[in-house]
This record gives structure tokens, sequence and C-alpha cells, in this order.
């Protein structure tokens, strides 16, 4: 056996150049300080890719000869496809031979999908009679028995709606948390189940900031990001849509953060604006303060994000919208999901109004390209942040550039 030290294998990096695109799965693997955390990163990114290429079949995108008489004019990445739970595909098109294919995360068990209701953006067949002469639409779906079962994959019933089975229909269909619906804001208790990641809806403190790391929490020390509260959201639904409204209580003690930590990782929030502690109940978003008698449990209204996220949409008039915004997270200027949505609905900010709509993706997947007809090229309208150069997946839009 052979042993290298931790110096001989890589030097710890925590900075890097302005016009050095390195991805943020290696940043965290080469940041690391020790080790043990170094071996574990790389394990983790390893094996997630793995994991992935191995559950995930391979479904081309395009293939020699189709589309050739099409211009494409827009790209909008499309990030979560099985990364996350909820996020489903399928596709059954010339790029894929015209052979169905489910495109799902491994932990997104096959069962418990005949329960689910995906929103879904479908694209119809050219025959398809399904929604008549509409060719693409936003429609809730479910997966069939048939291919929970493995059983006649062509067969229709595949794909559901209202119990009817259009899968023979469908060209592709892609999920999204549908925050629009019928020209109004979706409320989002009803979808809040679909976020895999919390920090898109609330802004929560961050327990264990670059600065003074490793600290001692959850019982072992840790090297990266502990947002407060995060473990005790998820794990309970109705904290969460309680978190929509008014305040909750979070036990600081769940995760070993002593009363300092909670202190520590709430000035930064206060010197931004974004919360202020509070004598009485917290009656307003943004306010927080120690239980009184037991500060173990700290009592907080927790604020709607700012984080980029891109939206596909239909208006009035069924065409597609494409909507993306990119910045700072957590800080002025930006949107909060709710914010996009209200500024698509506004009959001022777009005629016709968006009438139904889907989130597509948040966070460091967000992008969009769109073609500038001067340099008869696509232009990043919003690029992609932190450096990652790579997505699972993603839309393209395009034109009929001849009769053919």
């Amino acid at each position: 056996m052979v042993k290298l030290g931790f110096s001989t294998l890589i030097q710890p990096q925590q900075e890097w150049p302005d016009d050095v695109d390195v991805p943020n799965s290696l940043k965290r693997v080469l940041s690391a300080t020790d080790p043990e955390t170094f071996l574990s990163r790389l394990d983790q990114e390893i094996g997630k890719w793995i994991r992935l290429l191995l559950a995930t079949p391979y479904t081309p995108v395009h293939k020699p000869g189709v589309g050739q008489d099409w211009t494409i004019i827009g790209q909008q990445g499309c990030g979560d496809l099985t990364m996350n739970e909820w996020n489903i595909a399928y596709i059954c098109s010339p790029a894929t031979e015209n052979k169905p294919r489910l495109l799902y995360l491994h932990e997104e068990f096959l069962l418990r999908t005949r329960k689910r209701r995906y929103s879904c953006l479908i694209k119809w067949k050219e025959d398809a009679t399904f929604r008549g002469s509409q060719r693409v639409t936003i429609e809730d779906v479910r997966i069939g028995q048939f291919h929970v079962f493995g059983l006649a994959e062509n067969n229709p019933s595949v794909v559901l709606i209202d119990d009817q089975p259009v899968a023979n229909q469908i060209e592709f269909l892609v999920f999204g948390r549908r925050i629009i619906r019928n020209g109004r804001l979706v409320k989002f208790e009803e979808i809040i189940e679909q976020f895999n990641d919390i920090r898109h809806i609330f802004v929560l403190p961050n327990i264990n900031p670059r600065d003074g790391r490793p600290r001692y929490l959850f019982s072992q020390e840790q090297h990266d990001d502990v947002w407060f509260g995060e473990d005790q959201l998820l794990a309970n639904m109705n904290l969460r849509r309680g978190a929509l409204h008014t305040y909750v209580s979070l036990d600081r003690t769940l995760c070993g953060a002593s009363k300092q930590h909670i202190i520590e990782s709430m000035r930064p929030l206060e010197q931004a604006g974004t919360y202020q502690k509070s004598s009485t109940y917290p009656t307003q978003p943004g306010q927080w303060r120690f239980q009184p008698g037991d500060d173990k449990f700290v009592e907080i209204f927790l604020r709607e994000n700012i984080y980029p996220h891109s939206i596909i949409g239909l208006d009035g008039e069924g065409d597609l919208i494409s909507y993306a915004w990119t910045g700072n997270y957590s800080k002025p200027p930006g949107w909060t999901i709710k914010d996009s949505a209200q500024l698509l609905i506004n009959q001022n900010t777009i005629e016709p109004p968006v009438q139904d709509a889907l989130l597509i993706d948040e966070g460091g997947d967000v992008f969009q390209k769109v073609w500038d007809e001067d340099e008869k090229k696509l232009i990043k309208k919003v690029p992609l942040k932190g450096g990652r150069r790579q997505i699972r997946a993603a839309f393209f839009f395009a034109r009929k550039t001849s009769s053919t």
C-alpha cells in the first residue's frame, strides 16, 4: 500500500482567477482543506455522475437529417431533468428513432409516479388530435401502470391526461413546476413539495460561512455551507406550507448550532436589510427572535428568496414565452419566483399576457441564448453562472428556413 500526503495530491484552492472557467463541482473538490474531505467530495462527485449514467437511458437530441430545414433562434436550460425528483421527460420522436423514452431520476420510484400528477410542457405530434390544432400545451399528466410494470412500452397509456391515454400522440413532454394557471398565480402551498432545494423559495441563514470553517455541526466537522432550518423544512411538509404565510419555530439544536452560531449567521443578513431581530412575535417577513424562555428555538418569518430562475409559458394566443434572469443570490436587483410570475401575467408587461407557465430551472442551470439577426448567430442573453459549463438538457427554439 502506498500512502500519499494530502499536500502531494493537491493544494487546497480557495480563490479562482476571473479568466479561468472552473466548474463548481471541481471547485468544491479542490477547495478541500484536509485529505478526508478531499476524498469524500471526490467520491461524491464521481459517484453522482456514475449513478446518473447507469440510471438514465441514453437519448440523443439530434441525428443527421433531423432539423436540416430549421434555424435555431433560441436556447434555454433544462438542467434539473434527471437531477432531482419530479423532473421527468417523455420523448418519442425522430431523435429517438420514434421509440419511446421516459427519463427520470433513479430515486423517482416509478410506483410513486402513478400517484403524482406532473405539470408538463407538451409538444404534440403533427397528426395529434387530443388538443385539436394546438401543437404545444401545458398539461397535468400521470405516468400509467403499463410503464411501471414494464409492459407494452408503446401503449398510449404510458402517459395519461384526465385518465385518457395520449402517449402515442406526444413528441415530447418535460416537467416544470406550474406557477401560472389560466392567467393567475398558482398558490405555492400547492407546489412547494416539488422543490428539492428550499433555498429557491426562502432566504436561509448560512451557519457555516466560509470564514471560520470547519465548524462542528450535525455532530461532525462541516466544511461546506449549512443552511439553518433546511433539514427541518424538507422533513416537514406542513412546516414548509406554514412558512409561506407566517413565522415558524426552528430548533437550532437539531443541527448542533449554538446561540452564537445563529447570531453570527444572521448578522450579514441583518446588515443587508434582509432580516431584522424583533422583540415581539415575528409578524412580518424578515423578522426573527429567539423564543422567550427557551432560546433553543428560533422564531423566524422567512423571507422569499431572490434567486435566478427560468420560465417557459404560453400566452393567450398559444405562443411560447421564454423567460430567464440571473444575478446575485438573495440580493437586489432581482426577482422572486412570484415576482416573475406576476410580471408575466401583467397586461402592462406583455401583450397578450401569459396564461400558463412552468418554472424550469433555478440557480446555476439558468441560461438563455437568442438569435441575433445582425450577427446571424445565437448570443448569450443570460449566461451560465459559477463556472458551470455543462447541463443535462436544454430547450431549442427553431423556425423554418425553407419551404421543403
